[in-house]
């Protein structure tokens, strides 16, 4: 049953990672993404000084639903020459497949807070950091009601798991690294600007 007071919650949460990303705004991450990607195959990133192989990227792109969580994991892939593995794609009630401990990926996943997050933990241990896309709520109810078609059962879904993130508190456990996919009036990002921000905030050092 969805809870109305803990819907609103969550839709007023996604303001911290807003925040986080205006704060963030004077890295120009266009520009620091062509310093990572000067080719589409690249073989390291340069990270704030720091040389990191493409073979030992490591991301796992998860967040609330609407942000863009497989476009973005799909460019970092694609821009990096390594796999993408959209674990949404596996059957319901089935674990995904994971990827060979020994190969660089890029996985997007909307997990269930309340039957995936040993799977998460299992992942960081592999050397997977954690990525969580988040921000301006109401954009990306109409960023995901737009991809389903306005359907009343996925709005059902969207509220359903909006609920879930707030009620097992996910985002406070687990700890992330937030990235919001919006410019302050609501729109996304260009994609390749949400890459380099991942990428200066998952590889970089202070």
């Amino acid at each position: 049953m969805i809870d109305p007071l803990l819907i609103r919650l969550a839709m007023m949460q996604g303001q911290h990672a807003h925040e986080h990303y205006l704060a963030l705004r004077d890295i120009r991450p266009s520009r620091a993404l062509a310093r990572f990607m000067p080719e589409r195959r690249a073989s390291a990133l340069i990270v704030a000084g720091e040389e990191i192989p493409a073979s030992a990227v490591r991301l796992l792109i998860a967040g609330v639903p609407g942000t863009g969580k497989t476009t973005v994991a799909e460019f970092l892939a694609g821009q990096l020459g390594i796999e993408h593995l959209n674990f949404e794609d596996s059957p319901r009630y089935r674990k995904p497949r994971r990827p060979a401990r020994d190969r660089p990926s890029v996985i997007s996943w909307g997990f269930s807070p309340h039957t995936d997050v040993a799977v998460i933990g299992d992942l960081r241990a592999e050397g997977y950091t954690l990525i969580w896309l988040d921000g301006n709520r109401p954009s990306s109810y109409a960023a995901y009601m737009n991809r389903e078609g306005w359907r009343a059962d996925m709005e059902v879904a969207y509220y359903g798991q909006m609920q879930l993130i707030v009620a097992t508190r996910v985002v406070e456990r687990l700890q992330p690294i937030l990235v919001c996919p919006f410019t302050p009036d609501g729109t996304f990002r260009p994609v390749e600007d949400i890459a380099a921000q991942i990428l200066l905030l998952a590889y970089g050092k202070e």
